[in-house]
């Protein structure tokens, strides 16, 4: 695979893990949201069959953001590798075009004039 080829499938996976993260912190925000609003009527609520549905509302909506910030953490940590894997790839092709413009001004130099072999005598 091509070095440039190899930056853009690196950078495409970079663009989709922050994409995940940022559409991962929407449910988070609602859910937050919604713990609070079960646990100011929790605080309310006299009747104990409506209190312990409630409880266990909010129970799973703290295993749900539990999980949603593990998953964002993961994310996030898969986001600071991709995005120092494209660094590297991206220097190695700025060195790979460095290396292939010396070659091509190389090329372009016109030969010597009149140069001689060293230590040898002109005929």
């Amino acid at each position: 695979m091509s070095r440039v080829a190899t930056v853009d499938r690196l950078t495409e996976r970079l663009r989709d893990a922050r994409e995940r993260i940022a559409n991962g912190k929407i449910p988070q925000a609602e859910f937050q949201q919604e713990l609070k609003r079960i646990e100011g009527r929790l605080s309310q609520e006299r009747e104990a069959e409506r209190r312990q549905d409630m409880e266990e509302q909010q129970d799973m909506f703290k295993t749900r953001l539990a999980a949603l910030a593990k998953e964002e953490t993961r994310l996030q940590e898969v986001e600071t590798q991709l995005a120092a894997q494209v660094q590297i790839e991206q220097a190695k092709l700025v060195e790979l075009d460095d290396q292939l413009d010396a070659l091509r001004r190389e090329l372009e130099m016109p030969p010597a004039e009149n140069k001689q072999p060293q230590g040898g005598k002109r005929p």
